[in-house]
């Protein structure tokens, strides 16, 4: 996704948790430095926000979301949101598990 974005998906109530990682993706290493990107993923749940990553740039390590709980709620939002030009502003959301 580029930022700045925002993905919503419509739950059943019937999901425990949501686990993965988040990182810039690997193209911008191509670029120039000052170009790389940097973004600040957002986790929300039924409005409420769940997870907020630190400052994430191009060619940092993949940062874990770690298991954020959903019992019983009905959306979530994945945002991605620009912390800077929009240059190289690339988020990957990597290998996101739905957990019954």
């Amino acid at each position: 996704m580029h930022a700045p974005s925002r993905l919503t998906f419509a739950l059943d109530g019937g999901y425990a948790s949501l686990r993965g990682e988040v990182a810039i993706d690997a193209s911008t290493r191509l670029f120039a430095e000052h170009a790389r990107g940097s973004v600040v993923f957002r986790v929300f749940a039924d409005g409420a926000l769940l997870w907020e990553s630190p400052l994430v740039r191009g060619g940092d390590a993949p940062v874990a979301l770690g298991t954020l709980a959903l019992a019983g709620k009905k959306e979530l939002v994945l945002e991605l949101d620009p912390a800077g030009d929009f240059a190289g502003d690339r988020g990957n959301w990597l290998g996101l598990a739905l957990v019954r």
